[in-house]
């Protein structure tokens, strides 16, 4: 794993520590959805890291992500 990817996802879990307490639900047990969630556009970040991350590059690939993304959204976001 880069160093740049490491430290993205050390500062996200810091901010999901930091806001144990917020009354919301996840819905998958990544730190990276919690966070998107609360401070943005989720959906493209998440592209973003599946490729990065999980080597995930076709649209079927995005389509089986346990966040479930919407034919539509994932269709737009790429």
């Amino acid at each position: 794993m880069h160093d740049s990817a490491m430290t993205c996802i050390l500062q996200v879990n810091n901010l999901c520590c930091a806001m144990r307490n917020f009354d919301r639900k996840r819905q998958t047990g990544c730190p990276v959805t919690y966070g998107l969630d609360i401070f943005g556009d989720r959906w493209s970040l998440l592209i973003l890291r599946d490729m990065m991350l999980h080597g995930k590059n076709t649209y079927g690939d995005f389509l089986a992500a346990d966040e479930h993304i919407s034919t539509n959204i994932l269709a737009d976001r790429l």
